[in-house]
């Protein structure tokens, strides 16, 4: 049995990625650690799988909205995917890339 807590960096993300070609997994990559959650090597591992990646992605829809709510932060903004979060010398401006 694995009882972890961790906090996640202000680079932290998550992803399905294929450990194989058959097996797939949730990776959270919290900044710095990792964790991963694959598919289960059972008859009943797919179903088992998509029910849990179901109840925690309804939990952590749950978990944004709220935090989203309380404390005035906008919906989906995230340093993956929003050019401002890099500053005018960081790596998301033109200056660094010549």
């Amino acid at each position: 049995m694995l009882n972890a807590t961790a906090a996640p960096g202000p680079q932290s993300a998550a992803d399905m990625v294929m450990i194989t070609e058959d097996i797939p997994a949730l990776v959270m990559f919290l900044d710095p650690g990792n964790m991963a959650i694959q598919l289960p090597n059972t008859p009943e591992g797919p179903g088992v799988m998509a029910r849990l990646a179901r109840e925690i992605e309804n939990s952590a829809r749950k978990l944004a909205e709220m935090l989203e709510l309380k404390h005035g932060l906008v919906a989906g903004k995230h340093h993956l995917t929003d050019p401002s979060w890099f500053s005018d010398s960081g790596a998301g401006s033109d200056e660094a890339r010549m």
